[in-house]
């Protein structure tokens, strides 16, 4: 299937750190980050004040996670 990209924002540190544990279990890596401090929200129409994370995710699907390669056991 080869290389996938998402580009996801998070609002504040809480919500990046959550953010980033979830697409590491998900099988993503952190390709790039960057970080603004955001006054006017254009997505939401208000004021904030919050810091702005934009993190771009690459996952390479040709190469088998390390989950997905261990044999499921069976119970019987």
């Amino acid at each position: 299937m080869g290389q996938q990209v998402k580009v996801r924002k998070f609002k504040g540190e809480r919500k990046l750190e959550r953010g980033l544990r979830q697409m590491g279990r998900d099988g993503w890596t952190v390709q790039s980050q960057q970080s603004r401090k955001a006054w006017w929200s254009w997505l939401t129409g208000v004021f904030t004040r919050k810091q702005i994370h934009t993190v771009t995710f690459v996952r390479d699907d040709s190469v088998e996670t390390p989950m997905a390669a261990a044999p499921k056991e069976v119970a019987q």
